[in-house]
């Protein structure tokens, strides 16, 4: 029998995986971006070109390049 804490257990679970996933996003995994444009990929921590170059991992966007 389910105790009434599993239901909310499980949602607790599926979300900490879904910020893992956010944090996890590019430029640490490339793979995962959280959007793109024009060729750009964006993360949490920075983003990556097509190309392959990256900016550091840092908080924030360098709006000035």
């Amino acid at each position: 029998m389910l105790r009434p804490a599993t239901p909310l257990s499980v949602l607790l679970f599926l979300a900490f995986c879904l910020l893992l996933m956010a944090v996890i996003s590019t430029p640490i995994v490339q793979v995962i971006p959280m959007g793109s444009f024009k060729g750009v990929n964006f993360g949490v921590f920075g983003w990556c070109k097509d190309d392959g170059t990256c900016s550091p991992i840092e908080v924030g966007y360098d709006t000035g390049k």
